[in-house]
């Protein structure tokens, strides 16, 4: 089973507008979400969900001009979550911690610092 696909995103301000198609070209799945960071999230989880961690980080590397989310802390947050369930901690902790450098507000602080602590604790069972 090829398990390739290509997704589509129209951003606007209210939503996003997504299409996710096989390597065939076939349409597998279309939705509409808002454009709001834990829905963005909610939706990368969910792929990463049936398609394994590495899967959604393929996704959003391949998500056409993400420098430009460079400042977006979700855009790291994102990164760090699928690290983290690929059992990469050292790399999710870097990445959480760009977060929260990023982070804009005291609750945001307090999740990515939270994301943060638990690469630690992960980072040192293995040892």
């Amino acid at each position: 089973m090829n398990s390739v696909k290509y997704i589509g995103m129209d951003v606007h301000k209210e939503a996003i507008s997504i299409a996710v198609l096989n390597s065939s070209g076939k349409l597998v799945m279309d939705c509409v979400i808002e454009t709001k960071a834990s829905t963005i999230l909610q939706f990368f989880h969910d792929m990463a969900q049936r398609e394994g961690p590495e899967r959604g980080l393929e996704e959003i590397r391949a998500i056409a001009n993400s420098d430009r989310l460079a400042e977006y802390p979700f855009y790291h947050a994102a990164l760090g979550e699928f690290e983290f369930r690929a059992g990469k901690h050292d790399i999710a902790r870097e990445h959480f911690r760009r977060a929260l450098a990023l982070a804009r507000n005291p609750m945001e602080r307090q999740f990515f610092e939270q994301r943060t602590d638990a690469c630690e604790c992960r980072a040192k069972q293995r040892v």
